[in-house]
This record gives structure tokens, C-alpha cells and sequence, in this order.
């Protein structure tokens, strides 16, 4: 897949789905049918994702719900602070001259023969993404 030719939503959602494993909302607990009911369905009082066919369970998140992993920086810091990677290093590269600066991140995944999986960006959420996406497994083509 191309990550220059996916929208910001196609982005988090993969982020969130492959890195992060939040995709769906887990908290069964806030089902409820009845005054809540919405089209013969369900509606999750957690999240507010509701409709028919649906039972009582585990449900995609509206993409509202999915934090914004590449483009808040508070967001994609919550890749590093899960504790998915053994270590997560992150470098800013600022050129001499009027050029961007250049964010790069080093994901150590110990169980790999090649150790670091790293990417270049121009924002460091979107290096730490990713970084995350390759250390994960993800083939993501610039």
C-alpha cells in the first residue's frame, strides 16, 4: 500500500489496527438496547457506534474515536509509551540552511535478525508510524 495515496483516517485506522491493536471498542459492559435503541439495533453507550446486525460485543470504533497517530504528536507518543518495542529512539535532523528539518525513528525489535526498523519523515509522529507500521510487519511504500 502507498501511505502518500491514503487519506489521514486510512492512516490512524492502520496505526491503530496493526501497531496498537485498539481498533475495535472492548468495553461490552456499555451495550444497551431499549432507550437507546437505534433502528432495531444496538447502540455502545462507550463509543456511540450503533447498528443493526450488531450484537452486544466487540465493534469497529467510528473513526472519530481512533486517536490521530499521524498528526498529533500526542497521539503517536502513546506508540512509545505502550510498551510494544524494546526501545524506541527518536532524532531531529536540523539542516544549516532553510530546509525542513528531518525526523527519524529507530524501533529495536529484538526477536528479528535485523534489530532496527527505522523511517525518515518530515513530522516525527509521522516517523514514529512508520517506523511502528515496519517494526510490526507492515510493507508501507512512501
Amino acid at each position: 500500500m502507498k501511505w502518500s495515496e491514503m487519506s489521514t483516517e486510512e492512516r490512524n485506522r492502520l496505526v491503530a489496527e496493526k501497531v496498537m491493536g485498539t481498533l475495535q471498542c472492548l468495553d461490552k459492559r456499555a451495550w444497551q438496547k431499549g432507550p437507546v435503541q437505534v433502528a432495531q439495533g444496538w447502540q455502545c453507550l462507550s463509543c456511540g457506534a450503533w447498528g443493526t446486525g450488531m450484537a452486544p460485543g466487540q465493534h469497529d470504533k467510528p473513526d472519530e474515536m481512533i486517536p490521530h497517530y499521524t498528526t498529533d504528536i500526542n497521539a503517536a507518543w502513546q506508540i512509545v509509551e505502550a510498551g510494544k518495542f524494546h526501545s524506541v529512539e527518536l532524532e531531529c535532523y536540523l539542516p544549516k540552511n532553510t530546509e525542513q528539518a528531518l525526523y527519524r525513528c529507530f524501533i529495536l525489535v529484538v526477536a528479528e535478525g535485523q534489530p532496527y526498523k527505522q523511517y525518515a519523515s518530515k513530522t516525527a509522529q509521522e516517523a514514529i508510524c512508520l517506523a511502528s507500521l515496519k517494526a510490526c510487519g507492515v510493507r508501507v511504500e512512501p
